[in-house]
């Protein structure tokens, strides 16, 4: 089912390499029924022209912006500022709000938040937890995980709602952040002094990022998390047994989105890296193409390639590697 929203007041000029990210998401959906966190940020650092006066608005130029994939669904901004929802709907995870603009997107498991043009986050699908409804407070960033979903707030506070059992909803105390990526248990983010900082369930290590290393973007899977440091690499901590925290070497990195048991990092010519488990297709990418975003969801993925267009590949049975055409 495609759910479309539109209302563009806002000229959205430029497609930024790498959003939430990958990522920025920050995108969150295991292989199993049990979701990745959120690689996929939305967020509201996307080049974006914010132009609020009507009488000079022009169009958004046509074309995808963002996505951001799950086990079950995916989600994503076109034309500007259009939510567009495929795959399975069982909770309205893929029914956006209507006449709502929105600057990104991010995919749960059973629900999807997004980041509105006046920094509003908004919430939809499952609500068990209350994992789908935010906090009072204008944000920069969101996150959707599992059962619960982050954001950072304009003032760079870290705000979660939703499932707390092992204190995944809790970040700690006196830290400024500028990204943040909620997982299934776990969730990270990262300060204003470019330190990834990570707290809940850390059996594996997945919240033990290196301390040594200092980070532009973060994102959380299932039982894994990586980074991309200042530096341009790709660096992973937590469960890496189907490959999922050794990333491509050779390349330099824009950004890396992790999902349930593989990860798909962006180089910074655009090529699709991805790593880990493969077996539904979904480490290959369309070939000959160049990518501006990348997201990582349970075993599909999605990206929006530099002329626009959504692609994904990998398991498709419910429709979630399916973007509608615009």
């Amino acid at each position: 089912m495609t759910k479309k929203l539109h209302l563009s007041l806002i000229a959205i000029s430029t497609l930024a390499l790498g959003l939430s990210a990958c990522g920025d998401k920050e995108t969150e959906a295991s292989s199993e029924g049990t979701t990745v966190g959120g690689g996929e940020e939305a967020d509201t650092d996307t080049d974006t022209d914010a132009d609020t006066d009507t009488d000079t608005a022009t169009d958004p130029p046509p074309g995808w912006v963002q996505v951001s994939v799950g086990t079950r669904h995916g989600c994503g901004v076109a034309n500007g500022d259009e939510a567009w929802c495929w795959g399975s709907d069982d909770a309205g995870e893929a029914s956006p709000p209507a006449e709502v603009a929105f600057l990104g997107v991010t995919v749960g498991e059973q629900h999807t938040c997004g980041i509105t043009t006046d920094f509003q986050a908004v919430c939809w699908g499952l609500d068990t937890y209350g994992q789908a409804r935010p906090t009072d407070h204008s944000f920069q960033r969101v996150s959707a995980g599992w059962a619960h979903s982050c954001g950072v707030t304009t003032e760079g506070a870290v705000r979660c709602w939703g499932l707390d059992i092992h204190g995944q909803s809790s970040p700690p105390e006196g830290l400024s952040f500028t990204r943040v990526s909620a997982g299934i248990y776990h969730t990270c983010g990262i300060t204003t002094d470019a330190r990834a900082v990570c707290w809940g369930l850390d059996t594996l290590g997945q919240s033990s990022p290196p301390e040594d290393e200092r980070f532009v973007a973060v994102t959380t899977g299932s039982l894994h998390s990586c980074g991309v440091t200042e530096a341009g690499a790709a660096v992973c901590w937590g469960q890496g047994g189907n490959g999922q925290t050794t990333p491509v070497e050779g390349h330099a990195y824009a950004a890396v989105d992790a999902g349930a048991y593989h990860t798909c990092g962006l180089g910074t010519g655009g090529e699709a890296l991805c790593f880990g488990w493969g077996d539904e297709g979904q480490l290959t990418p369309p070939e000959g193409l160049v990518f501006a975003t990348l997201s990582a969801g349970g075993a599909t993925s999605c990206g929006v390639t530099t002329d626009r267009q959504a692609h994904c590949w990998g398991r498709d049975e419910l429709g979630q590697a399916r973007p509608p055409a615009l």
